[in-house]
């Protein structure tokens, strides 16, 4: 029979307990579904609203970069490559946005233009139910109608997705 010295029983013992612990986490939690189920793509279009308010679409006309804002009318978006795309329109934060800790302006970029190469990266996860998004590492919030990443969660906004199912 194969024998173990002292410490090696020890950490045998301790490599069990570790995989008894993640293996009994559940799959609802939020630590689990954050690390293990994170997706770079949605199969399915869907709309964003922020606390009761949907995002806007941006006008086709505007500049290469557009702040996003919330309005009466919807944007429809995909996650394509953990990029939010609606049309020819990319939603995200910009890589070299200042280095505060405030909150992080949200725009909108014009597809094929330099700046919409250098966004950060946005991640989807399933939690209680409802898909979320990470943004950078942020969720979504608004102030005075404008889209903002909260990056340390301290604000109250809920951001949910609404899945648009084909009839």
């Amino acid at each position: 029979m194969f024998a173990l010295p002292r410490s090696g029983l020890v950490l045998f013992g301790c490599l069990l307990f570790v995989a008894s612990i993640a293996y009994s986490l559940p799959l609802s939690s939020p630590t689990f579904a954050r690390r293990q189920l994170a997706m770079e793509s949605l199969s399915q279009p869907f709309t964003i609203q922020i606390n009761g308010k949907p995002v806007a679409p941006v006008d086709p006309k505007a500049a290469n970069v557009v702040p996003a804002q919330l309005g009466s009318e919807a944007a429809t978006f995909e996650l394509k490559n953990g990029r939010l795309v609606s049309g020819d329109w990319i939603l995200g934060r910009n890589l070299t946005e200042d280095r505060s800790m405030a909150p992080k302006q949200v725009s909108w970029f014009k597809e094929g233009t330099q700046s919409a190469t250098r966004l950060h990266q946005v991640t989807a996860f399933e939690e209680g139910g409802e898909h979320k998004l990470k943004v950078g590492g942020g969720s979504l919030i608004a102030q005075d109608g404008d889209i903002f990443v909260d990056l340390f969660g301290g604000e109250e906004a809920i951001a949910a997705l609404q899945l648009q199912f084909e009839e």
